[in-house]
């Protein structure tokens, strides 16, 4: 017989669930082609205003515990080039997620919104999102 007792040292340590933290953090990463001469002269104008319009979304207005920040992230090779990528980082209060379902399901949920919305401010700018057509 085989008896088996806890750590001690692990059973003394404080955890802390996640899901009852007072913010999550949420970051979305994407590719995108600048138009043409527009990183140097407009990169850091197309990231304000990615932030921007990510703060005055219905979905996150509510819920943000500070303002969003877009960040240029680098340059990811993808075949026989090299693709800019930019990610916008979103804190939200747990508080005000929907406390009748999971955060996960909340987030994806705003992920899925908030990851069409900048596509669709990068395309008004004339950038470029690899794998998808632009529709005229």
């Amino acid at each position: 017989l085989i008896v088996r007792l806890p750590n001690t040292s692990l059973v003394d340590k404080h955890t802390r669930n996640k899901t009852k933290a007072e913010s999550r953090f949420l970051t979305i990463s994407l590719p995108l082609r600048f138009p043409k001469n527009g990183f140097s002269s407009r990169c850091e104008e197309l990231l304000n205003g990615i932030a921007d319009h990510v703060s005055k979304l219905d979905v996150c207005k509510a819920a943000l515990a500070q303002s969003p920040r877009a960040l240029f992230t680098g340059i990811d090779p993808e075949g026989d080039e090299c693709v800019p990528r930019i990610s916008v980082i979103l804190k939200f209060r747990t508080d005000k997620l929907s406390q009748q379902s999971s955060f996960e399901r909340d987030l994806s949920a705003i992920r899925s919104k908030v990851t069409i919305a900048v596509m669709q401010f990068l395309q008004a700018e004339g950038c470029e999102i690899p794998g998808l057509e632009r529709e005229e």
